[in-house]
């Protein structure tokens, strides 16, 4: 039984720690994008997502330096989104992506 019990938390544990690395990565994708449509809340969700690391602390392997690489790699322009955005659906797509955000934090908090 005891066995059973180890396995079963060390399963949820990984599972746990996917979840928040689903979470975080979404919150790495909205900062990029928040980044490449020149967002004046730009900032704000950069600082949103660095307490968002330490709130998951050991439930992500994302951690404080992986959001001030992003920060640099972003701000010296070698970081950027993965396909090319037209800045006139920027708002449609900053909107999708919190709401891919919360859904996943949603997910990871049940």
């Amino acid at each position: 039984m005891l066995t059973v019990s180890l396995f079963l938390g060390v399963y949820l544990a990984g599972t746990r720690v996917e979840q928040g690395d689903a979470v975080m990565q979404a919150q790495f994708d909205l900062m990029k994008l928040s980044y490449a449509c020149s967002d004046p809340l730009y900032r704000t969700k950069r600082d949103s997502v660095r307490r968002w690391v330490r709130k998951f602390d050991t439930d992500t392997t994302f951690k404080d330096e992986d959001v001030s690489s992003l920060d640099s790699g972003l701000k010296n322009a070698t970081t950027r989104l993965s396909k090319p955005i037209n800045k006139g659906d920027c708002i449609t797509l900053l909107t999708e992506a919190q709401a891919k955000v919360d859904q996943l934090f949603e997910e990871f908090s049940r």
